[in-house]
């Protein structure tokens, strides 16, 4: 079943940030998920890309093409915004795989809620990341997935008339 909108993710952090001295470890990659569902409802391209790594490769839900690039990731996320309000995302399920000191998987479910329109719509989808730990200590992502759920589809809902004036 998808995960509610607006209801906390099933991702937990259970303490701090482990610090670059150390592996990666499960709560690492936890927390950078958080923090790309965290940014995706600010909306904000630049900042969205600024979670990846350079040269990610990226092939995105509504990706006609593959991208490459910062500047790549950061139309996608200009196109994947355009329109929408109100947008939360809420993970469903992940698998986390350690792949070495510096580099782990994260592949699950999760729902893209937003308003569109008169409407709010929920997009059941799948994902997949391959984190890196750059120079800095952060996590990035260098490679990532995500395609709409083709079993259940988005759901659409009439906001209230009150919210739809807004």
């Amino acid at each position: 079943m998808p995960a509610a909108c607006g209801a906390k993710s099933q991702l937990r952090l259970i303490d701090a940030f482990s610090g670059i001295e150390e592996p990666i470890d499960e709560q690492d990659v936890v927390l950078a998920l958080l923090a790309w569902a965290d940014t995706m409802k600010y909306q904000n391209p630049e900042k969205m890309a600024g979670l990846y790594h350079p040269e990610a490769l990226f092939v995105g839900t509504i990706a006609e093409d593959i991208a490459d690039s910062t500047e790549g990731n950061v139309n996608y996320f200009h196109e994947f915004y355009r329109g929408k309000r109100n947008l939360t995302v809420a993970f469903d399920a992940a698998h986390i795989r350690l792949l070495g000191d510096d580099v782990a998987t994260a592949g699950g479910r999760y729902s893209i809620c937003f308003d569109e329109g008169n409407e709010r719509v929920v997009v059941p989808a799948r994902f997949s990341f391959v984190y890196v730990r750059d120079e800095q200590g952060d996590m990035k992502i260098t490679q990532h997935h995500s395609s709409a759920n083709p079993k259940i589809g988005p759901s659409r809902q009439p906001l209230p008339a009150l919210v739809a004036q807004i």
